[in-house]
């Protein structure tokens, strides 16, 4: 039986058999203990009825050696309900790709560009689930599902199963499974009884061990945000990736509106072969054998050979495609333009084709979505903004504009200044360019007249030398990672980013959290590592106060020197940075 059909099966035994017995089973036995987790277990899951979410993972070579490099990421987005049924989307480099199980079938979708840049379409439909789209089970019941039906069958057949209370008042469970493998998890009772670890232990070695981080994705009901999963190479399988960090991004759960995920749609000149029917057609082609493979179809002889072509064929945009472009495109004078709401109606069939996984949610949803495009005389790179509709003035400067925390300085009030709409970047556009561009639609969205200024400022800076030598922080996990965090490790609470590269952009990376620049001098700005940077780490918007911030600093950089063997120096230096200033008498410049 698949898993997808085991996870619906046991979700419905499990209730009745805890509600069954759970009058004859008292609490203070194994049995009883189990019973109850396995009833905390069910609510929670019982919370989650579909999810929508994104899942990112490094691709990393020569992980475990002394320089891993960090190839790029893989995105997959992931669409699932509480029945099985989902839907899996990602890219292989510029081709895509998705797999839609609907409960009876696998729809397969492609989407390959060939040597010759021409875009071929197929979709292949085959009944059954196919063992890749089991990967849309993940995250929605993280090891949760695997939990309940482990304890269900441990109980069936009285096998062993031992619930206990650990360190810091974490729920303990042992299981042994059908191979004798004993598994250990460790439940949040905080979090609706969530595990955030997973253990998998034989022969006197751990096989394997997974570490979840979770978020609330809406109030109460928890969701995996970050997961690291570890295995050991020596059981004579050949693991590309002995350890494994992804995390589960643009959650959403409960939208009522999966099931449209599951009717994928064809466009035109896409080669479908469908198994189940024993038929390939081409959608949109009148003349395709409807009972074969359309390469195999037979040639009439008398039909005479087609003139050949003196010219390219044009590809015609469908009109969606052309009123989209018009809309986002800059023109040569612009640099930066700002599309805000009330969207056009093609904006959404533009993302849906880009993002798939966007065909189930609702309106309001994608409407809320920002998004970064980069313009080299056509649209290029998106990126994903934020999903609340208004970003304040400080991100557009760090994430539109490109400038670092520590580049700009301005009154908070103006800082947190709304702004929305999908930002279109001239890829070449230098930043002043893009600054002057900024004011005009600051004034025009929130009707305050400001000027960037550019200065020569005396500041703060840190001064970084030293060579690198790594320490793990005590209590930390991941334990092969510099955690970067002001304050004790004990009082750390919150969400976490994990990232990884080498020591020159670790120190960016803590200069823009910290909104100070860090000036680098040390002979292993090259070497690899990977880091955590935890909520405390966020110390730019305490500039303000000058002696709490100064403190926070102080303290984030000792806890980086005792990790990674550097020396920090704060000390008085000279940068340029950006001032943002009111301007009632504002004077309209062009680019």
């Amino acid at each position: 039986m698949m898993r997808a059909q085991i996870v619906r099966t046991v979700l419905t035994l499990c209730v009745a058999v805890s509600v069954s017995t759970s009058a004859q089973v008292s609490t203070n036995t194994p049995q009883g203990r189990a019973q109850g987790l396995l009833g905390h277990l069910e609510a929670h899951l019982g919370k989650i009825r579909d999810y929508h979410c994104r899942k990112v993972t490094p691709q990393i070579a020569g992980q475990g050696t002394a320089n891993p490099v960090i190839l790029g990421y893989s995105h997959e987005w992931l669409a699932a309900d509480n029945r099985g049924r989902g839907r899996v989307a990602g890219a292989d480099g510029p081709n895509r790709y998705s797999l839609t199980w609907d409960g009876e079938k696998t729809i397969e979708q492609r989407e390959d560009i060939d040597p010759n840049g021409t875009v071929v379409r197929t979709a292949t439909i085959v009944r059954g689930m196919q063992d890749r789209t089991q990967r849309q089970n993940e995250p929605w019941v993280y090891l949760g599902t695997d939990l309940a039906n482990m304890i269900t069958k441990a109980l069936a057949e009285k096998t062993m199963v031992r619930v206990s209370t650990s360190r810091g008042g974490l729920q303990r469970v042992d299981v042994r499974d059908d191979a004798g493998r004993i598994h250990t998890y460790l439940l949040n009772p905080k979090q609706d009884y969530v595990p955030v670890y997973h253990r998998v232990f034989a022969n006197g070695k751990v096989l394997s061990q997974e570490t979840i981080a979770f978020q609330q994705v809406p109030p109460g009901v928890w969701f995996p945000s970050r997961v690291q999963s570890e295995v050991d190479t020596r059981t004579g399988e050949a693991f590309e990736n002995p350890v494994l960090r992804f995390t589960f991004t643009n959650a959403t759960v409960n939208t009522g509106e999966f099931a449209r995920g599951l009717k994928p749609r064809f466009l035109n000149g896409t080669i479908v072969r469908d198994r189940i029917r024993d038929r390939s057609y081409v959608v949109g082609d009148e003349n395709t054998e409807s009972t074969a493979d359309p390469a195999s179809r037979p040639v009439d002889a008398n039909t005479p050979a087609p003139a050949p072509e003196t010219e390219e064929p044009q590809i015609t945009l469908p009109a969606w495609r052309t009123a989209f472009d018009a809309a986002y495109r800059l023109e040569n004078s612009q640099s930066l333009k700002c599309v805000a709401p009330p969207f056009i109606p093609q904006r959404k069939q533009f993302l849906v084709a880009a993002e798939p996984a966007l065909a189930g949610q609702i309106d309001r949803s994608i409407q809320n979505r920002v998004y970064r495009f980069q313009w080299a005389d056509t649209l290029g790179k998106r990126e994903l903004l934020g999903q609340n509709r208004y970003l304040p003035l400080s991100t557009v400067l760090e994430n539109v504009v490109g400038l670092n925390s520590y580049e700009y300085e301005g009154l908070p009030h103006l800082l947190r200044l709304p702004l929305t709409g999908d930002w279109i970047v001239g890829q070449n556009a230098a930043q002043e360019q893009l600054l002057t561009a900024l004011e005009q639609i600051v004034q025009a969205q929130t009707q305050r007249p400001i000027r960037f200024v550019q200065e020569q400022a005396g500041t703060i800076v840190v001064r970084a030398s030293g060579t690198y030598q790594f320490t793990a922080q005590t209590g930390a996990t991941p334990k092969d990672s510099v955690h970067v965090f002001a304050g004790q490790w004990a009082t750390q609470t919150g969400a976490s980013v994990n990232d990884c590269g080498t020591v020159a952009r670790f120190l960016d990376d803590v200069a823009n959290s910290i909104g100070m620049q860090i000036i680098i001098e040390t002979e292993s700005s090259q070497t690899n590592l990977c880091w955590v940077t935890h909520n405390s780490a966020e110390l730019k918007s305490l500039r303000g106060n000058t002696g709490l911030y100064n403190a926070r600093v102080a303290g984030l950089l000792n806890n980086l020197a005792a990790q990674t063997g550097l020396t920090f120096h704060i000390e008085l230096g000279a940068i340029e940075r950006w001032r943002i200033v009111n301007s009632r008498n504002l004077t309209a410049r062009s680019n």
